[in-house]
């Protein structure tokens, strides 16, 4: 079943309830990608066709038929089923789309009016235990040309197309956002500055978000692939940045008024990074030397605690099945099999 209609003013409030779960998709959910996992342990499964899976911990299985084309950015479970935000090319022409899956049924929903764009990425939402409250996305003439923009929802409609951020000086990439105790929100990507990759921020209070500034003071190496995480009184921000040899995750904390200096928290060669959620900042991220997949457990204020890492039998990211004050569990996951490999002992930084 597949149908079209307009975004009801209450879905988001009685269907996104206290539940909700969020998973940010690097890459497009297709055959051969990552599978994932959602803090209720529900997990993605990518299939053929444009296919997902979706395994529940008792182990029924719930097939969402998104497009061939479909490229899933952000993807949010729910009480009733799921809500995937995507770009979608048809005919050589790129849209967005906002897709609902309730009881095995898969709907369309109306999106957000969009300006003219040759170029459309990324849609992600922003989204608290209320519901959704806005989605972004990257949109421009030419990949080097994107600007940031959002619309928000506006009990029953979505409000006006605004631009976060204009066009700069080349590519904008990797939205990730966050809703903070406060109730604002807060939105991190990386930006070409003429020299090299920056990461900038903007924060939603009272109804507008700030003019984008840079997190960390400018610098002549990139930085790049940021993730947020919130905290109480703020929010983790983590991205990797070149060293002048290699490059390694930085952190920095956001005290509800102004960033941290960041500080260097992964090896020489860790990239990739991003949080598991599992009710506490697990971070898991890529590291070269050696090859490996790395884990940490962060404390609210950016601490690593402890830490462990799965050697490199896998390209795609692993998933976090368990963890304890001991140990911690990374494996992979397909729509043949599950791939758990044994307790990894976690090691005290």
């Amino acid at each position: 079943m597949n149908s079209t209609r307009s975004f009801r003013p209450a879905l988001p409030a009685r269907s996104l309830g206290i539940g909700l779960a969020l998973i940010m998709i690097v890459s497009p959910l297709a055959a051969g990608g990552n599978a994932l996992k959602t803090a209720r342990g529900d997990i993605l499964l990518p299939g053929p066709d444009g296919k997902v899976l979706v395994e529940s911990p008792g182990g029924g299985r719930l097939e969402l038929p998104l497009p061939k084309s479909a490229r899933v950015s952000d993807l949010r479970s729910s009480a009733t089923g799921w809500f995937a935000a995507a770009v979608v090319r048809e005919d050589g022409v790129a849209s967005l789309r906002l897709f609902e899956s309730k009881a095995g049924a898969l709907e369309t929903l109306a999106a957000p009016v969009q300006k003219a764009a040759s170029e459309l990425g990324q849609p992600v939402f922003v989204a608290d235990a209320d519901g959704v409250k806005a989605l972004l996305w990257f949109a421009g003439e030419a990949h080097n040309q994107h600007e940031v923009r959002v619309a928000e929802w506006l009990d029953g409609y979505w409000g006006e197309t605004k631009t976060i951020s204009p066009p700069g000086k080349g590519t904008q990439i990797a939205l990730s956002t966050a809703v903070l105790g406060d109730g604002s929100w807060l939105a991190v990507w990386a930006a070409f500055d003429g020299q090299d990759d920056e990461i900038l921020w903007s924060r939603h209070v009272d109804g507008a978000w700030s003019k984008p500034r840079q997190i960390a003071q400018n610098n002549a190496v990139p930085d790049i692939t940021p993730a947020l995480y919130p905290t109480a009184g703020g929010a983790l921000a983590v991205w990797s940045r070149y060293d002048g040899n290699d490059y390694r995750v930085n952190l920095s904390r956001f005290d509800g008024k102004r960033w941290s200096a960041p500080v260097i928290v992964g090896g020489r060669g860790s990239t990739a990074p991003s949080f598991s959620d599992a009710g506490k900042p697990y971070l898991i991220y890529r590291r070269a030397d050696p090859a490996a997949w790395g884990v940490m457990e962060l404390d609210g204020a950016g601490k690593v605690l402890r830490e462990a890492a799965l050697e490199l039998a896998d390209p795609r990211r692993p998933l976090l099945f368990e963890a304890s004050e001991s140990t911690v569990t990374l494996g992979w996951a397909t729509v043949e099999t599950k791939s758990l490999v044994a307790p990894l002992t976690w090691t005290e930084r």
